[in-house]
């Protein structure tokens, strides 16, 4: 018996010492050889990069005027695709350790490496004139590129999240951005890839015991969460710092990613194309490392779930997949021909609306689990991306440099910590009742009188607030301020209800979301005044769909407070939401009749109006329910929590 147990620690020693696969590490000497030939393509003169057309598709014209270029690219990729098939084996031995299907996103990954390169060489029966055999072709190598960066980003990740060791993440991190870092500096992207390749050969020929036991993640790819969230944010830091400011009447301003211009039948871009795709094959990286958290962090961060899972996290994949393929088509830099004239492509309005759905998304999935730190930039950043025709350069910037800043500090809390978050619940507290209080002050017209707009736009938006700007050029951002004080304040309240069991509260998350992406229409809207309209509207739509989900969470508050034992302020928060429904019942049947024949001037502006008195005295009575609730339930006097684990 002690012979049989003794030999069976022995094979189960061996079979850990054992390498993952010998085969997929040639495969990786394979990739790095694809490096080297980007790297030598570097010093040819008058060549293109090797792949860079996969990511900068415009270039589509320069390949065809030179064949060279066309096998440079074509080899490069084919080589990569090589790689790919040489380490399937090595995949399916990972697959069958972690029990997932690795290996099919290998296969399938070098199968689309082979067909862009196929891609790719249709280019040598192209005529090299500008003509539409070019534009076609230049399409369908965005449309192939693009593809071939998602997939490789899906493959880049496995290395990530199935290995302990830092050699699979640092193969997996180093491919994750070779792409972004392509698109921006090809010496980099190619320096990334060599060094990539090199830790993944490193990587297959170690030992089986890197390979991660447990569907948790491990430390290793909490950390790489952490960090990949700050190098895309670095990386985004191109696109929104770059050709983005501009200046409209001698004052700064940031134009969104989807700002362009027709000059013939060509676009020009304010930020390039593949800066934004960049951003957007980073954030793909950062959505899919989403962590799956263990007990441990569970129990010792006090939460009770995974912070980026299920239909949000599946939601930013799709968004950034979305985007990918947008920006790709945008880079062709073709317009959009209609009867006699050109137009903007429609793809051009996803650069602005995928990333800016993914840091909402990320943003309020963390600020549904109590981490404002890490959460408010996120969101802030979303809203001002949205809005347009621009947003002043200072706010942008500031926004933008705070989203590195969180990023860089939850790095160091991954690392040191192991914990891919911050929950602070009396930073949920204040951050729900701070932009209530906002919104109303804006409501009421404490900040000033709006532009010449139909009452309530006319008080709500004051955009001569800033002295010396003109009201045009500092609209925009004025309305983007007070939308966003309703967006923090709906997404902030989730966290209320996290751990507590309460149902539908992530409901209100999704339904601002929803109206956040609305935003963009702002930008559609000739004159400050139409803009104010339209964000008055959004306002209103928004305020009156999570209307009956915020009076809901009030209750369960209330009910909360009384269990505690405070029968004085919990009694008081569940009369205010109940009487609070059945006046937005009432005020609802007004308007109803009140618009439902042909209503006067004089009877909207008594309708309207009502309907803001409704909604401030909601609002001052949901702010002192969430200020009873965070004494009474605790979540005001937890402060900072700095202990080791």
């Amino acid at each position: 018996m002690v012979q049989s147990i003794s030999s069976e620690t022995a094979a189960s020693e061996s079979e850990a010492t054992k390498a993952v696969d010998k085969l997929a590490g040639i495969g990786g000497l394979v990739g790095a050889a694809a490096a080297v030939i980007g790297l030598a393509s570097l010093a040819l003169a008058g060549m293109v990069p090797a792949g860079t057309v996969l990511e900068i598709p415009s270039l589509g014209l320069e390949l065809t005027q030179n064949h060279t270029n066309i096998v440079i690219s074509a080899v490069f990729v084919a080589i990569l695709a090589l790689g790919l098939f040489l380490q399937y084996r090595g995949a399916r031995v990972i697959g069958s350790l972690t029990e997932s299907r690795v290996s099919m996103l290998t296969l399938i990954t070098g199968i689309v490496a082979l067909g862009t390169t196929s891609i790719i060489l249709g280019g040598l029966g192209v005529p090299a004139i500008e003509s539409t055999p070019v534009n076609t072709y230049r399409s369908s190598v965005a449309l192939g590129g693009a593809v071939f960066i998602i997939m490789w980003q899906f493959v880049s990740i496995t290395y990530v999240d199935s290995s302990k060791s830092y050699r699979g993440m640092a193969a997996g991190m180093m491919n994750g951005f070779f792409f972004p870092a392509l698109a921006i500096n090809a010496a980099a992207g190619y320096a990334l890839l060599l060094g990539g390749q090199l830790a993944m050969m490193v990587f297959w020929w170690g030992p089986r015991s890197q390979i991660r036991e447990f569907a948790r993640s491990t430390d290793t790819a909490k950390f790489a969460f952490g960090l990949s969230g700050f190098l895309t944010f670095l990386i985004g830091g191109f696109a929104a710092f770059g050709s983005a400011l501009q200046s409209v009447e001698g004052v700064g301003v940031w134009l969104p990613w989807s700002s362009a211009t027709v000059v013939g039948s060509k676009v020009v871009y304010t930020t390039p194309p593949w800066f934004v795709q960049a951003l957007l094959s980073s954030m793909l990286f950062w959505s899919l490392l989403g962590p799956r958290l263990g007990a441990r962090e569970l129990r010792e961060s006090q939460i009770s779930e995974d912070i980026v899972k299920g239909a949000s996290k599946y939601l930013m994949i799709f968004m950034a997949i979305l985007g990918i393929i947008a920006a790709g088509q945008c880079g062709t830099g073709v317009a959009t021909p209609r009867d006699s004239d050109f137009l903007v492509p429609a793809w051009s309005m996803f650069q602005s609306l995928c990333p800016a759905a993914i840091m909402f998304l990320m943003g309020s999935s963390y600020m549904r689990s109590t981490d404002v730190v890490t959460g408010l930039p996120l969101v802030l950043a979303s809203v001002y991306a949205l809005i347009g025709p621009y947003v002043l350069s200072s706010v942008a910037i500031f926004t933008w440099a705070l989203l590195i800043l969180t990023q860089g500090i939850l790095t160091i809390e991954t690392k040191f910590r192991k914990f891919t978050h911050f929950s602070q619940k009396f930073l949920t507290v204040i951050v729900t009742v701070v932009p209530s209080v906002l919104f109303v002050l804006f409501m009421l017209g404490a900040f000033g009188s709006g532009p010449p707009a139909l009452w309530p736009a006319n008080r709500w938006f004051n955009v001569a607030l800033l002295a010396g700007i003109p009201p045009d050029v500092q609209g925009p951002t004025i309305i983007a301020t007070v939308l966003s004080c309703l967006l923090v304040r709906n997404v902030a309240l989730s966290g209320y209800a996290f751990g507590r069991g309460y149902s539908r509260t992530g409901v209100i998350g999704g339904v601002s979301f929803l109206f956040a992406l609305m935003i963009i229409t702002i930008s559609g809207n000739a004159g400050v005044v139409h803009q104010a309209l339209t964000a008055a509207a959004l306002s209103f739509g928004l305020y009156a769909v999570s209307y009956v989900l915020v009076l809901s969470l009030n209750l369960n508050l209330g009910a909360d407070i009384l269990k505690a034992g405070h029968q004085l302020e919990g009694q008081f928060v569940r009369v205010a939401a109940t009487a609070g429904l059945a006046a937005g019942i009432l005020v609802a049947v007004f308007l109803f009749l009140v618009f439902s024949g042909a209503p006067l001037a004089s009877d909207i502006s008594i309708a309207i109006t009502l309907l803001v008195m409704l909604i401030a005295g909601i609002e001052i009575t949901c702010v002192i329910t969430w200020i009873s609730a965070g004494i009474r339930l605790k979540m005001l006097t937890e402060g900072l929590r700095l202990k080791m684990p």
